[in-house]
């Protein structure tokens, strides 16, 4: 089941047309838009075999069997600049502690049986890649946030750079069974990804 779930995240890359996945990304949190497609990429893999269910109970996405949760998946979003403040990741890494604590709370009442349930979280971060133009302020979300980051540490390379590093070492002890980018293609003039890590918990 691993294997299909890391796939199926890859695969949303494809599901988005050129420059909609940065337009998405640059213009609103793209948690929601990620998790919608990553739903869709499960529930075509699991066809006839399990549910593939959206918020239930709170929970981003749910595989189940009948009614019994198999796997419960939470996802956050952030931006690389996010990660370039140990504070400001630090309370990433806080959510997503709790995300965890609730979901071995869900899956433990809803169990049937023995069955345990696999829990999963996965961190999203955008990533522009160059200084956006001011005309767009009000457009794209975080503008002043991305541009200032940008220029205090020289170049869009050296925000992801750090960023990855932070992540890396403040996560070391999870089960990162996969991580890496999701190519966004080109909105407003700026290449933008997003960058991920799963955790199997």
């Amino acid at each position: 089941m691993k294997k299909t779930i890391i796939k199926s995240l890859k695969s949303v890359e494809k599901s988005f047309d050129p420059g909609e996945l940065a337009y998405l990304a640059l213009t609103s949190k793209i948690e929601r838009p990620i998790q919608d497609r990553f739903a869709s990429q499960l529930n075509t893999a699991y066809k006839n075999k399990y549910t593939i269910s959206r918020e239930w109970y709170r929970t981003d996405v749910a595989i189940l069997d009948n009614s019994s949760p198999l796997v419960l998946i939470e996802l956050k979003a952030m931006y690389t600049f996010d990660a370039l403040n140990k504070s400001s990741l630090l309370s990433f890494f806080e959510k997503m502690k709790a995300d965890v604590v609730k979901a071995k709370k869900l899956a433990k009442a809803k169990k049937i049986a023995n069955q345990s349930s696999e829990i999963y979280t996965i961190l999203l971060a955008t990533h522009p890649m160059d200084i956006i133009d001011k005309k767009y302020d009000r457009v794209i979300k975080w503008l002043t946030q991305v541009n200032r980051a940008i220029e205090l540490n020289s170049t869009a390379k050296s925000v992801k750079s750090i960023a990855i590093n932070n992540v890396n070492n403040l996560f070391s002890e999870w089960n990162c069974i996969s991580k890496g980018e999701i190519k966004g293609g080109e909105a407003f003039d700026i290449k933008t990804d997003v960058l991920y890590w799963m955790f199997k918990n």
